[in-house]
């Protein structure tokens, strides 16, 4: 039965250093290093791990779910204590002299990006808009063909007019966050049953953002006004997912 080393993160050396916490199945997460660059990782079994076993459990969603939660608990312990670039889910090395080759070969880029996001969270911004249906509440009958027609003409008229408020303050909201913020980006909208939310979601944008400029930011959505039906949500600081992505292939 061979083993192989699962990456959750990549960071500095001294950073990997202070790392003290277990991965997936409770392993120890160990570090490997290269001219001050480290992984963090943890020994996996190949039969579950291999190409052949993920191939089967990444149909199991309860897998995939506690995979994910035992990489996001890694990844968040690195970020307390340093700039983080998340691996992405289910990277596995056949042994440490694959992670040095790989660290070695992007050391460039990682360390550019370890630079980008030292002092720096991710922030998640939605915008939802839950916009009332003006025929809703009116039990008047129309007096002809012609009135039933007029009336579904204002009502069209008047979801129109709603929506373009809202994408408007949609728009006012991400110019203010993006002169806080160093860097945004617009993702798309996330699977309604997956998220438990109702309506549409017409925003979904992470930003980076300075740790000593985050409550500004969280103050920005939280305190902002928005029109009815209109609803923002802010979370974070969260590790930079978005914005320390690096090239893995």
């Amino acid at each position: 039965m061979a083993d192989g080393l699962y990456a959750y993160a990549l960071t500095r050396a001294d950073v990997a250093d202070r790392v003290a916490t277990t991965g997936i199945h409770g392993a120890p997460v160990t570090t490997v290093t290269h001219e001050g660059l480290a992984a963090l990782v943890s020994t996996v079994d190949l039969d579950e791990f291999g190409e052949d076993g993920l191939r089967q459990h990444l149909e199991d969603l309860d897998w995939v779910r506690d995979v994910a939660f035992a990489h996001d608990d890694v990844v968040r312990e690195v970020a307390q204590l340093g700039p983080v670039a998340p691996m992405r889910l289910a990277t596995v090395f056949f042994g440490a002299d694959s992670v040095v080759e790989r660290l070695a070969g992007m050391a460039a880029e990682l360390t550019e990006v370890l630079d980008r996001v030292d002092g720096r969270s991710e922030w998640s911004v939605k915008a939802f808009s839950q916009r009332e249906d003006p025929a809703q509440g009116s039990e008047e009958k129309p007096l002809s063909g012609r009135d039933y027609l007029a009336r579904r003409k204002q009502q069209a008229q008047a979801r129109e007019t709603a929506s373009e408020r809202h994408v408007d303050a949609v728009e006012a909201l991400h110019g203010e966050l993006a002169q806080l913020a160093l860097a945004g980006r617009h993702l798309s909208a996330q699977d309604r049953q997956l998220g438990g939310y109702t309506g549409e979601m017409i925003m979904n944008a992470a930003y980076l953002v300075g740790d000593e400029d985050a409550e500004r930011f969280r103050g920005l959505v939280e305190e902002r006004p928005a029109p009815a039906g209109l609803r923002f949500t802010v979370e974070g600081p969260w590790p930079p997912y978005s914005f320390a992505v690096l090239e893995q292939g």
